[in-house]
């Protein structure tokens, strides 16, 4: 009941009525966000002036609402803020804090503290979150990767495992319901022991996002060495067309596109669709185009055998396919701090380009460059946390060519030994006590701040007295005088 009035009062634009029931409610920090995003919706389909700037304000307070709770919450006990920000929320369909602050790109609770450190921990998944700092931990890093992990669980440090909160528990704790639901997906910390062995270590190393993105970039470069290769130096009309370049490229490729495939179907599954933007649509038709132009290529070399003027048909599209491939490559940077937020502003840029005439594009990307300079810690963050979820997301192994072997194992734990099938970055809603947790947590470290934002913005500061009240009715019958008199002169 309070949830509906509370959503009524957002919609209709009563924030005074909406912060009532948010005091009540369990989940004040997704509410909140959830508020917000209702609002500037609101703003952006608003009749009139006054009104958008009426949703404006609300939107701001909503997310002012939402940001010092989770500060709150993050002073108290960082662990537990952190888990709040990821964890499952029944009450709104699931979703966690950091789905709807990402999808309605909410920039004061993406650039609070609680949300970077999410950010980091997840980065790095199992692995002491130290690594990505210039010490011997850095060194000791570098040398797993180039020992496959093999020396990853004597040189590297681990995350101990939450046992204290209930987050270890065992699994026959887990009700029926959620047993149905959850059967075969994991999230953060599922099946997480408290001492792991040497193998279960080597697990965790290869299963942390910042190992698989650092694999996948060597791959990548790789990929695009050989591409390369075989269109300066390779590519000629009458050499063998099945040499073990081209056989290479055209598995590469199509593991590259079996993975986007998986991705994608993954997020529509188990409701990850936040990092799906549609006002950033054009990188998805980027990303159909690299593909398209390269079947179409090779189609042509081949066929090239017998039509020789295809030949340079397709060495022309190959070639532009290949400088599309570096230009995909820029999503690795993404992931470096310094180098993130100028991808975003080069995105922005391109997309003025093609939308506006050289002297307006002259002034909307001043303005965009000034702007994304102010939001660059959002921008950053907003980026770090698509890849984190894509590559926490992704199966092991899961680097094309090699995706293809990791495919066949992965079926075969789905189907021959009914596993696991997908890997989320959520605290899956899989333990009643756990649960029970979070929300006293939550209620207890956001209480006070959230009754004194009622008191100081909705509560009667001045003493009610008769004579002021008397006060008052004298000067709204003044008025009332004043504009029935200036109504008479106008007829």
């Amino acid at each position: 009941m309070l949830r509906e009035l509370f959503l009524w009062s957002v919609y209709a634009g009563y924030s005074d009525i909406a912060f009532i029931p948010l005091l009540q409610l369990e989940s004040r920090i997704s509410a909140a966000l959830i508020a917000a995003c209702i609002a500037r919706r609101l703003s952006l389909f608003a009749i009139n002036l006054d009104l958008r700037r009426t949703f404006d304000q609300q939107t701001k307070d909503y997310e002012e609402y939402a940001s010092a709770c989770v500060t709150a919450c993050y002073k108290h006990n960082e662990r537990l803020a952190c888990q709040l920000l990821v964890r499952e929320n029944l009450l709104f369909g699931d979703v966690t804090c950091m789905q709807i602050a990402i999808a309605s790109r909410n920039i004061p609770f993406i650039n609070t503290d609680c949300f970077n450190t999410v950010l980091t921990k997840g980065w790095v998944d199992q692995l002491a979150c130290n690594i990505t700092e210039p010490s011997n931990s850095t060194v000791n890093f570098l040398v797993s990767l180039l020992t496959l992990g093999l020396a990853a669980p004597y040189l590297m440090k681990y995350r101990e495992a939450d046992t204290d909160n209930g987050t270890n528990q065992d699994h026959s704790e887990k009700n029926d319901v959620t047993n149905q639901r959850y059967r075969r997906w994991k999230g953060i910390e599922d099946e997480i022991v408290e001492f792991p062995n040497y193998w279960q270590k080597l697990l965790y190393f290869h299963s942390a996002p910042i190992v698989k993105i650092n694999y996948d970039f060597a791959i990548y470069v790789w990929f695009l060495l050989v591409f390369s290769y075989v269109v300066l130096f390779n590519m000629k009309r009458d050499e063998n067309l099945f040499c073990w370049t081209k056989i290479y490229l055209i598995i590469t490729v199509s593991a590259m596109l079996l993975e986007d495939f998986r991705q994608f179907l993954a997020d529509l599954y188990t409701q990850m669709v936040e990092k799906q933007d549609k006002s950033r649509s054009w990188i998805a038709s980027f990303r159909a185009m690299i593909y398209i132009l390269f079947y179409i290529g090779i189609i042509f070399h081949f066929k090239s055998t017998n039509r020789p003027g295809l030949f340079k048909v397709a060495r022309i599209i190959l070639a532009i396919d290949l400088e599309l491939w570096f230009l995909f490559s820029l999503r690795f940077v993404s992931a470096i701090r310094l180098l993130g937020p100028k991808l975003f502003m080069i995105q922005n840029m391109v997309r003025d380009l093609l939308a506006f005439i050289y002297i307006i594009f002259v002034c909307i990307v001043t303005f965009s460059i000034n702007d994304v300079q102010e939001k660059n810690e959002f921008f950053w963050r907003y980026q770090r946390y698509k890849l984190i979820c894509e590559y926490f997301q992704k199966p092991l192994f899961a680097y094309p060519p090699l995706s293809l072997l990791a495919y066949i194992g992965w079926l075969i734990n789905v189907f021959v030994f009914h596993g696991a099938t997908f890997r989320i970055f959520k605290y899956l809603r899989s333990h009643p006590k756990m649960e029970n947790n979070w929300t006293e947590f939550e209620n207890a470290a956001t209480y006070e701040y959230a009754r004194h934002f009622v008191e100081e913005h909705y509560r009667f500061k001045d003493k009610i007295t008769f004579s002021t009240l008397q006060e008052q009715i004298d000067s709204l019958k003044d008025e009332n005088e004043q504009i029935r008199g200036h109504l008479a002169s106008l007829n």
